[in-house]
């Protein structure tokens, strides 16, 4: 998360999970169904003993409180190939043990296939990672930011993240004001509110994190998988 980010509020921490191998927190995730998480291929793809895999939840402190959850099942998308370009960035995990919704884990919503968020949409994302691009600012409490959605040609445009991977139809690009989401924060939710639902539309995927400033982070579209989604998981 960038150096604005805010600590989020413990009424608030049910939108994200904290994804752990062997007890050492190294991605995000969230809550899709009652044994169903969603997260980015990119961070499971390499995952060799998926005994050591498990899912946190409740709790704003990186590695302890909370429940955990042991992951019994990966599946990543059968197209995303991060070696070439970072499409297709995103995956289901099965848990073991269930998400009991409460005041602290929530289920998201997810959008329809091909669901549009306009632009200038205000979205939200939370995440343990970097705050800091010199690997000294990792945060132990989770924080958020405000962002906004952003034209796929701005993005395109900006300097740090041209010439890395094309932006494609399932990505979405969002930022505001030098806030976007930072090395760490790979696989969590980027939500809306609609009213009293909160609905997840992105996927934290990729973006420049070697500069000094936030320059837009790159997120997986999750309406352009719901499909995908309901074909695997059936929710």
């Amino acid at each position: 998360m960038t150096s604005q980010g805010v600590q989020v509020e413990e009424t608030r921490v049910g939108l994200k999970l904290s994804l752990e191998n062997s007890g050492h927190q190294f991605c995000g995730a969230s809550a899709i169904a009652e044994y169903w998480a969603l997260t980015a291929g990119h961070c499971v793809q390499d995952i060799t003993e998926i005994e050591d895999l498990a899912v946190r939840a409740g709790t704003i402190a990186k590695g302890t409180n909370g429940t955990v959850h042991h992951v019994q099942r990966v599946i990543v998308h059968h197209n995303f190939n991060s070696r070439d370009f970072l499409d297709n960035d995103i995956a289901l995990l099965q848990v073991v043990e269930p998400f009991s919704k409460n005041k602290y884990v929530k289920y998201v919503e997810l959008p329809e296939q091909g669901e549009i968020t306009p632009v200038g949409t205000k979205a939200w994302v939370a995440g343990w990672g970097l705050t800091e691009p010199d690997m000294k600012g990792r945060t132990s409490l989770l924080k958020h930011a405000n962002v906004n959605v952003l034209e796929k040609e701005r993005c395109e445009d900006s300097p740090k993240l041209t010439g890395m991977y094309a932006i494609t139809s399932g990505m979405i690009c969002a930022e505001s004001k030098g806030r976007s989401s930072y090395k760490g924060d790979s696989g969590g939710p980027l939500v809306v509110k609609i009213g009293k639902k909160v609905k997840q539309i992105g996927v934290v995927s990729w973006g420049d994190y070697t500069g000094r400033f936030a320059f837009p982070g790159i997120y997986t579209k999750v309406s352009q998988y719901r499909l995908w989604i309901y074909l695997k998981s059936n929710i």
